[in-house]
């Protein structure tokens, strides 16, 4: 699986308010492969995790 473009990224900070535990930092990415399929994945900034998002 080759990525041929990053079309969309933003970052998402989020409940921060509830302490280190439950906090949300996230850098997401569209992608568009080579194949021509389109996904979402996001790197989780405080595990330094990759995931993809479903749906």
């Amino acid at each position: 699986m080759k990525v041929a473009e990053i079309e969309n990224l933003w970052k998402v900070n989020d409940e921060w308010w509830r302490g280190p535990e439950e906090e949300i930092a996230r850098l997401y990415y569209v992608l568009r492969l080579e194949s021509g399929q389109q996904i979402t994945v996001y790197l989780d900034l405080i595990a330094n995790s990759w995931f993809r998002q479903a749906g």
